[in-house]
């Protein structure tokens, strides 16, 4: 025993002393030993740590299936049981809780839709412009109506939904009772404007390439030369609409006649400036929008309105100051687009559903009325006119024009219209009629003639006297 205790012990000082040496011959080694077995002991108690988080990860959030024979199984994972089908059949939908808000997302309606409902009628001078985004993706249908927008355009790139807008404006107006004008430089394509519009062409004047276009800007020009310095020459109201608008306006093109690039010019400013009160209106369609492409910042700065679809920041900067419109112009949706009106009021809204038939079914729609004039004779002849300037002067005729009341004598219209002139200048009764219309529905949303000369851009002059005469003779009472 006592030989085993002393065999173990001078073991001992062995290894105590090859350890000694050991050290002692690697003791210049010591310090960086030292922190490996730091390392090593940190490394550790990371894996340490990581293996508990683990450890009740798994522990609390593990499913737990729960089989049901035939019927499936149910599985229970962090507190909540999820019912699972067998295979191949659905397991049943979740129910939401009660009170829960639910998105639906609309549809917006079309033109037919419209038009069956009545909100689009002959006779109708108001306009739909669309629906409101905003309230359409609350399940919300808020339509944007409104007076004619006057000289306005149509901006964006190419499939971005312009012509789906164009068609849209141009059914509202030959439906409103308007003669209309289309003016396409590319009538050639495929999907030009003037092709999509062709069943139509017994309602409306369609002027194919530039010699064309400017001969029937000509005679529009005339037109309304004519109602400025006649009082009595009816004012049907007329729409001009240009598509391609920067290549009508390139000084290199070589098709465009001598000075018709300025007489075209001409036609978007006055329209403008005086002739939205003799009932003329423009409407330009275009993708670029320079000082150069546009014909001018004087054509920007007219513009009473505008249809911004898909376009670049660079030209959305030409209709709108807030950084957001101008780039949400860049991202919108095909059929979406952003609208400015008279007021600077400014809302994303969404195109009235446009049918790939449309103007045949409009057509239809048309024949179908058997309406008087001016639907009719709604086309214009366009002979070779020579060019001339418009005359910018303005009307000096002042008198009341008297209006045509059944029931009533000369006398007590004379008293209900007024008058501040000798001569007289009657209306007919369809005229006034639809004047009347307006004017009443105007009225009854607390608009007053002011409000209304305002909005449509009239100073004065003959379509101001109807709108005093008709506001005079529904005060009184008195319908046509």
């Amino acid at each position: 025993m006592r030989i085993k205790i002393w065999l173990l012990s001078l073991t001992s000082i062995v290894i105590v002393g090859v350890c000694v040496v050991a050290v002692y011959s690697v003791r210049q080694y010591v310090p960086a030993l030292g922190l490996l077995i730091l390392a090593c002991i940190a490394i550790a108690l990371i894996v340490g740590v990581v293996g508990v988080v683990t450890w009740v990860g798994k522990y609390f959030f593990s499913m737990e299936i729960i089989p049901v024979e035939e019927s499936g199984a149910y599985a229970r994972w962090f507190g909540r049981i999820v019912p699972l089908a067998p295979l191949g059949i659905a397991a049943p939908a979740p129910t939401k809780a009660r009170g829960a808000k639910t998105e639906v997302a609309l549809a917006a309606p079309t033109l037919f839709d419209l038009i069956e409902d009545g909100t689009i009628a002959p006779g109708n001078m108001e306009m739909v412009m669309g629906y409101d985004k905003m309230q359409l993706g609350k399940g919300i249908l808020e339509l944007i109506v409104g007076p004619w927008p006057g000289t306005h355009a149509i901006a964006g790139k190419g499939r971005s939904g312009k012509t789906r807008r164009v068609l849209a404006n141009i059914a509202q107006a030959l439906i409103g009772g308007a003669q209309v004008i289309v003016c396409d430089p590319h009538f050639t394509k495929a999907d030009s404007l003037a092709r999509s519009l062709e069943p139509l062409a017994r309602y409306l004047t369609i002027a194919q390439g530039e010699e064309a276009i400017v001969a029937a800007s000509q005679q529009f020009l005339s037109e309304m030369e004519s109602r400025v310095e006649d009082a009595s020459r009816p004012c049907t109201p007329i729409l001009i609409v240009f598509d391609e608008w920067s290549r009508l306006m390139d000084e290199n093109n070589a098709k465009m006649p001598e000075g018709g690039r300025d007489l075209l010019v001409d036609v978007a400013k006055n329209c403008s400036i005086q002739y939205a009160g003799y009932y003329g209106f423009c409407c330009i369609i275009g993708q670029i929008w320079t000082q150069e492409a546009c014909g001018g910042t004087d054509i920007r700065r007219s513009l009473q309105s505008v249809f911004v679809h898909q376009l670049s920041a660079e030209y959305a900067a030409f209709f709108f100051r807030a950084a957001k419109w101008k780039n949400k112009a860049e991202e919108i949706k095909r059929r979406d687009c952003i609208y400015r009106n008279s007021d600077n009021e400014i809302a994303e809204i969404v195109t009235v559903g446009v049918p790939d038939d449309t103007a045949t079914r409009v057509a239809a729609y048309l024949a179908s009325l058997a309406l008087p004039e001016p639907y009719q004779n709604a086309r214009l002849d366009m002979p070779d006119l020579p060019l001339k300037q418009p005359s910018t002067q303005a009307s000096t005729w002042q008198e009341t024009r008297l209006v045509e009341a059944p029931g009533r004598s000369r006398e007590a219209r004379q008293e209900a219209v007024g008058s501040n002139g000798s001569t007289s200048d009657e209306i007919s009764e369809e005229t006034l009629r639809r004047v009347m219309r307006y004017v009443g529905k105007r009225a009854q949303k607390g608009d007053t003639a002011a409000i209304i000369k305002k909005e449509l851009g009239i100073t004065g002059g003959r379509a101001s006297q109807e709108i005093d005469a008709a506001f005079r003779l529904i005060e009184e009472g008195i319908e046509l």
